[in-house]
């Protein structure tokens, strides 16, 4: 299949960011949809979703490189990953400009609310981030 931009491959993302988190069954995350944004340092595109559930925040950023692919969702430029496990986290704040994220050492992860899925979305799935959390708290 050949992937001619970076619109078509965005369509994959969440297919991306789960093989390259090792996630395998979409119920793990299926609960919240995830929150997305992409980013361009001169020729090179980057998208970063983050997902929520199992008792975890995944984070993938992946290149995206237009090409001749078997499998688009298949990453084939770059990948990183982070996983936050809720017994980790001191708290979470959501307001109508994003979300902060507050580690027990004190560090602050920061999401904001201009992801791809527009502002609507980033809010219902922050708030979801939340009650999952609050669920596991208690």
């Amino acid at each position: 299949m050949v992937i001619g931009n970076v619109q078509e491959l965005l369509q994959y993302r969440k297919e991306l960011a789960m093989k390259v988190c090792g996630i395998f069954d979409e119920d793990e995350i299926g609960e919240i949809d995830p929150i997305s944004y992409i980013e361009q340092t001169n020729e090179h595109f980057f998208v970063t979703v983050w997902m929520f559930g199992n008792k975890k925040i995944y984070s993938a950023m992946v290149e995206l490189i237009p090409g001749d692919w078997d499998d688009p969702s298949e990453p084939h430029g770059s990948k990183f990953f982070d996983v936050y496990k809720f017994k980790n986290i001191d708290g979470i704040q959501v307001d109508d400009f994003g979300c902060v994220i507050t580690l027990r050492g004190g560090k602050k992860i920061e999401l904001k609310s201009n992801s791809l899925e527009g502002h609507g979305s980033f809010l219902f799935s922050a708030h979801g981030l939340v009650r999952l959390w609050d669920e596991y708290d208690d």
